[in-house]
């Protein structure tokens, strides 16, 4: 708000000193135009003034930078420097902004300096975007008078200009927005492929059929599965999950370490380690800083890698010769899926090691604390099954009759769960579907504007308010 009064102020006082000037005006240049001239011509802007300016000394001395104007679509007004650069946040920094420099003409028109316009703009605008002049003291550089109609003075419009540079960043959002709406088709992709697999694994096809699935037998001859005792109900849960951990290794041991982070899954402890040293050696020991609470999850994962991995055979065949078709929980080709975010997280991080950048704190710790509690998660849940199929098998010749009804309950509440977690995934596929369907027909119609032409002409008098 100051510096709009001030500018107001000082567009007066320019008026009373243009009045007392010698009478030498032209049309473009005089009271009217505060003795300046602005014209375009193509992607140049060029800034004239007259000996009779009052700041001439100024501008003699230090040219202006030309900025762009205009409102977001969150509904604040912003400076773009006009820089040309891909990054937005350094071409939007407010009053700060270094805006587009000028090239002085050093001839007969010494009073004339020559602008570049970028066709880009960092964001899109929502209503005009203005262009201004602004002087080394950041105020604005006033163009034409106050007058009962107008009280802007400074900003100007060059509408071709504007239709080119707001396509350009149009398209670029658009792409961008097609780009992430792939990325999660992708990661919901293997997330509905998994459940696929789960599920046809477990034989869950329908609600229906899971109301009409039997009875499990539960006699005391060895079933599919082992049970084993309380106290060595944990050790036997760590082993599966560790083994779930080592089968992403084997199946996923041959690709390169940052690719591997593509799958959304629980990889051996290497990797991370890999990983975050990479981080370390190229961004600094500071560039990412766990938790403790996250520390003490990853020396836990680390500790019982490092004690039961080399295990892993002996246990499968230990189970096997043991009359055994499957292990304690779960399947012996089990891997551990990280959750959602976790999953799209590490992908991102991938990547940007990949490209040689320092990928966000915030996917960095999701993809660890995602990876850290998929383990945490598997060895808790895998503690649970044992001590339910521990008390089952305990109380199985007392309570038989009672014991089978409720297996077979907890069996198709189990099942109907499955299919109804499918169902709601192939749901959530289908409209990330449709939302990529949209993203690329958005693509796909955009139409580029025409080119600027070399068309010279005069914009003192095209005031613009963003």
């Amino acid at each position: 708000m100051c510096a709009l009064l001030c500018a107001r102020a000082q567009v007066l006082l320019f008026a009373a000193l243009a009045l007392t000037a010698t009478p030498e005006s032209s049309v473009a240049q005089g009271r009217e135009t505060l003795e300046t001239r602005v014209s375009v011509n193509g992607d140049r802007v060029t800034l004239e003034w007259s000996k009779k300016h009052p700041w001439d000394a100024v501008l003699l001395r230090s040219a202006p930078v030309l900025l762009a104007e205009y409102r977001t679509a969150g509904g604040q007004v912003v400076l773009d420097c006009l820089m040309g650069a891909s990054d937005a946040t350094a071409r939007m920094r407010g009053a700060g902004c270094a805006g587009g420099q000028g090239i002085r003409d050093r001839g007969p028109q010494e009073r004339s300096i020559l602008y570049r316009l970028p066709l880009a703009l960092a964001a899109v605008p929502v209503g005009n975007a203005c262009l201004l002049f602004q002087m080394p003291d950041q105020h604005p550089l006033p163009l034409r008078r106050v007058n009962r109609d107008r009280d802007e003075t400074a900003r100007f419009r060059y509408p071709e200009w504007e239709a080119l540079a707001r396509s350009d960043v149009e398209s670029a959002t658009l792409r961008r927005q097609l780009e992430e709406a792939r990325s999660s088709l992708a990661a919901k992709r293997s997330e509905v492929a998994a459940a696929e697999q789960r599920n046809a694994g477990k034989r869950w096809t329908t609600a229906p059929a899971c109301a009409a699935m039997p009875a499990p037998n539960l006699s005391t001859e060895a079933g599919s599965r082992p049970v084993v005792e309380p106290r060595e109900q944990e050790l036997v849960a760590r082993q599966v999950c560790v083994m779930r951990a080592g089968n992403a290794g084997d199946r996923f041991g041959n690709k390169p370490v940052l690719g591997r982070l593509q799958y959304g899954v629980l990889h051996p402890p290497s990797v991370l380690d890999s990983v975050m040293a990479r981080i370390r050696q190229r961004h600094g020991a500071a560039a990412i800083v766990l938790s403790p609470d996250r520390q003490q999850q990853w020396e836990h994962y680390r500790r019982d890698w490092n004690q039961l991995a080399g295990q892993v055979t002996r246990y499968r065949e230990g189970i096997r010769q043991a009359g055994y078709t499957e292990p304690h929980f779960g399947d012996f080709t089990d891997l551990l899926y990280l959750q959602g975010f976790a999953a799209q997280a590490g992908g991102t991080v991938g990547d940007s090691l990949a490209a040689g950048k320092l990928p966000p704190a915030s996917y960095v710790n999701g993809w660890i604390g995602g990876s850290l509690e998929a383990y945490s998660r598997c060895v808790v849940d895998g503690q649970a099954q044992l001590a339910t199929s521990y008390r089952a098998a305990e109380e199985l010749e007392q309570r038989r009759p009672a014991l089978q009804e409720s297996a077979r309950r907890t069996l198709v509440k189990a099942c109907t769960d499955g299919v109804g977690q499918l169902e709601g995934l192939r749901a959530q596929l289908a409209s990330l579907e449709a939302q990529v369907a949209s993203a690329e027909r958005a693509v796909a119609d955009v139409r580029a504007p025409p080119t600027l032409t070399a068309r010279a002409r005069e914009v003192n008098a095209d005031a613009c308010v963003p």
